[in-house]
């Protein structure tokens, strides 16, 4: 008789602990699915890319020396009641030169009158009024292969190819001897010319004007500071290397006595910078990947 009564209460008590357990889970399940349920809810739903404005053409730092319209383009994703306007900067800085305002096209056909050596276009989006987005590009104005001289810096900039391959010191000519600003051709190289007029040698000469050249002294203390008779001098080492590396035919733009050319040097810097980015992302697409080391197991794709 006790022995049916105790197998009976362990019979309840099994059955009691089985309805808990199953309580359990199922308060549990319910708690998570509610957790669940508020994480989505207070997600934030995705959003859309921002609109925006990419000029097409020029391309970034194009060379647009032989162009004498130019057409600048763009694409936009702000829609149909926005206008457009166009400036250019001269230093990169302040665009200050008005191209076209209130445009409802994305493309213009532009005809500087004047050029710098180097520029920055930008196209501003308006909406009511208020600027809602912009693109901005550098371009050059100068040939690709050309020889630079700054008497206001005394620099001689030498470009191959859209590139800045060398900046040397310089002396130009005393204000007396001075030549007219403007573009010259080197139409001859003589490796040791001799100066009857002014009885002195004149290495590596390049001569792109009358009886004016680029060439080398042994004046190195006066470079730096107008100096010459109407050449150009330049260090011993860099009118060697400067000979060997111009050909007839290159142009040399002598500049104002005023003109600086910090802009220039300001495009070339944003130039390297971007060649190495994009160098380094064309890097890293074809870098390929390492192999797997002794002892690991490579991580299925």
């Amino acid at each position: 008789m006790v022995e049916m009564m105790t197998r009976r209460v362990l019979s309840v008590l099994t059955i009691f602990i089985i309805l808990v357990s199953a309580c359990s889970m199922s308060l549990a399940s319910r708690s998570a699915t509610q957790e669940e349920y508020a994480m989505y809810d207070s997600a934030e739903p995705s959003q859309p890319p921002p609109p925006h404005i990419r000029i097409l053409y020029p391309t970034e730092f194009a060379n647009l020396s032989t162009t004498d319209q130019i057409r600048i383009s763009w694409e936009s994703g702000f829609g149909d009641d926005v206008r457009f306007s166009i400036t250019m900067s001269r230093d990169g800085k302040a665009f200050d030169v008005e191209v076209a305002t209130k445009l409802q096209t994305t493309e213009y056909v532009w005809a500087p009158p004047e050029r710098p050596l180097v520029g920055w276009l930008k196209v501003k989006a308006f909406r009511n009024g208020y600027q809602v987005g912009e693109a901005v590009v550098p371009v050059s104005f100068v040939p690709p292969n050309a020889i630079i001289v700054s008497r206001a810096d005394q620099k001689v900039y030498h470009l191959a190819a859209g590139n800045l391959m060398n900046v040397f010191i310089c002396s130009t000519a005393l204000p007396s001897y001075d030549i007219r600003e403007g573009v010259y051709k080197v139409y001859r190289k003589t490796k040791r010319h001799w100066s009857k007029k002014w009885q002195v040698w004149m290495p590596y000469s390049l001569f792109f004007y009358e009886g004016y050249a680029i060439h080398a002294t042994s004046v190195i203390r006066r470079l730096g500071h107008p100096a010459s008779h109407g050449c150009i001098r330049l260090h011993p080492r860099d009118a060697e290397k400067l000979y060997s590396q111009v050909t007839l035919g290159m142009p040399v733009l002598m500049l104002p006595t005023s003109q600086k050319c910090a802009a220039l040097e300001t495009y070339f810097q944003q130039l390297a910078s971007y060649k190495h980015s994009a160098a380094r992302v064309q890097y890293l697409m074809n870098e390929p990947e390492p192999e797997p080391s002794a002892g690991t197991r490579a991580k299925p794709r």
